[in-house]
């Protein structure tokens, strides 16, 4: 079992997790329909880019068969009840031209409930990297701030610059690079990757936390959600430092950026581009 925080019993994360694992159908015990516009999105959404042909597909469906999966939401206040989970259903409705939709009510603690979003997006994979990356810092952001040891790391008030301060101390004491980090949070950060299941942390530092460091228009063009990450980590290779000026690498990787969207390029050819331009 994991440690109780003061605010935060991480193993109710795994509980929320298997919840998941175990779709809810519009015909279980427990759902009701309810008006589409007495819903509204989540704030903890990380999903910010809706691919707008899938969505489109998705309305389709949704006319002919309905929403065959209810949205998890929570309880009614003042008339409305927030997306705990199935924004892009509900999105899909609303261009659909439901009135209403099949919802399933999760009783959760506020803590849990702002949880929700981060898990399902999380645990569907659902997400681009760079959503990925925000989702679980977000993630963790929440249930380290449970505990008084993490004030250690954050400056002010950036407790998000804090996670990523806990997260490279964690790397660096496995590595023997510096001292072991306090175990309550060491904890917390191995508890909310087991909860989930999808990555560990080590590999969470290596493969996402890497993202942080990209030129700006490789991000966007992650956060937009049209480019692969092994192409964003190749693309980058085109640096001032190969290239021999800011200038110039801005200028190739702005133009690479450019072929692999419009003539949709492999990785090997963008591997094989990037050499070449280094080379010259």
């Amino acid at each position: 079992m994991g440690r109780k925080h003061d605010k935060i019993e991480i193993p109710k994360l795994a509980k929320v997790s298997a919840f998941f694992s175990s779709q809810v159908t519009s015909t279980d015990t427990g759902v009701t329909h309810y008006p589409l516009d007495q819903l509204v999105p989540n704030g903890s959404q990380p999903r910010k880019f809706f691919d707008e042909t899938e969505l489109k597909q998705l309305t389709e469906s949704i006319k002919h068969c309905g929403v065959l999966e209810p949205l998890l939401v929570t309880k009614e206040i003042n008339g409305q009840r927030t997306i705990l989970a199935g924004e892009r259903r509900w999105r899909a409705a609303r261009m659909a031209g439901l009135s209403s939709v099949p919802i399933y009510e999760l009783e959760l603690e506020p803590e849990i409930a702002a949880q929700v979003p981060l898990i399902e997006n999380l645990l569907r994979r659902d997400l681009n990297p760079f959503e990925e990356m925000e989702a679980y810092l977000l993630l963790l952001q929440q249930n380290l701030s449970a505990l008084p040891q993490f004030a250690d790391y954050c400056y002010g008030d950036e407790s998000a610059e804090g996670v990523v301060r806990v997260l490279f101390a964690m790397r660096n004491a496995q590595m023997r690079r510096r001292q072991e980090v306090n175990s309550e949070l060491v904890n917390c950060v191995e508890e909310v990757f087991r909860a989930i299941g999808t990555t560990s942390w080590s590999s969470f530092v290596t493969h996402r936390l890497s993202l942080r460091g990209l030129p700006e228009e490789l991000q966007e063009a992650l956060k937009s959600g049209w480019l692969d990450y092994t192409k964003a980590m190749e693309i980058a290779r085109l640096s001032a430092e190969r290239l021999g000026s800011a200038e110039l690498a801005r200028s190739a990787r702005a133009k690479l950026l450019a072929a692999v969207r419009d003539e949709r390029l492999p990785l090997r050819e963008v591997k094989a581009r990037v050499t070449a331009l280094s080379d010259r």
